[in-house]
């Protein structure tokens, strides 16, 4: 069968609305199986493999201990300022709680997913924030990277991805921090 341009456009029309879509809805249940996303999330993912990033701002207790929750809150959003410019479009990012980033790289194998948590953590370290009286406060991050391979199972489950990313990222901590470990 052979397809015309205009198939070929409108085909890449849907696929584009249909990745909008995914970004969306895995921002909303992120956590959650991409099942509960729909037919159409599972399958991008599961053609494409994925593999999910656990980020974690280091020392971020201390810095909320010492400088107060107002400095926590000007860390936290240097730290996600500078995360969210370095993924690429396509790729879903959200808060996980506390200090902790998460991304989604839907399509993205080990090399180029290390390539994507190597620049966030360069971009986290060279980040600086004001602290009381306008000493700064140099901030770090520790990744951890876990992969789902093209039409595994784990392509389409976030759970198991979430937990071989959080004990990669404790395996950055325990190594020294400001590091990525992964993808596994």
């Amino acid at each position: 069968m052979d397809l015309d341009g205009r198939t070929l456009l409108v085909a890449a029309s849907l696929t584009s609305i249909l990745l909008a879509m995914l970004v969306l809805h895995v921002r909303r249940w992120l956590g959650k199986s991409i099942h509960g996303l729909g037919w159409w999330a599972a399958a991008v993912i599961l053609l494409t493999g994925s593999t999910l990033l656990l980020a974690d701002l280091d020392r971020f207790k201390a810095i909320n201990d010492t400088h107060g929750h107002g400095v926590g809150d000007r860390a936290l959003k240097a730290f996600a300022d500078v995360a969210s410019a370095q993924i690429r479009d396509g790729d879903l990012f959200a808060r996980h709680g506390g200090e902790e980033l998460v991304v989604l790289l839907p399509g993205t194998g080990h090399q180029e997913a290390r390539a994507i948590a190597e620049r966030i953590r360069a971009a986290t370290e060279a980040a600086i924030i004001d602290g009381p009286e306008g000493k700064p406060i140099r901030l770090s991050v520790s990744i951890g990277a876990a992969s789902a391979l093209p039409g595994s199972r784990a392509a389409v489950h976030l759970d198991p991805l979430l937990r071989d990313a959080d004990r990669a990222m404790y395996r950055a901590k325990e190594s020294g921090r400001n590091r990525v470990v992964g993808p596994s």
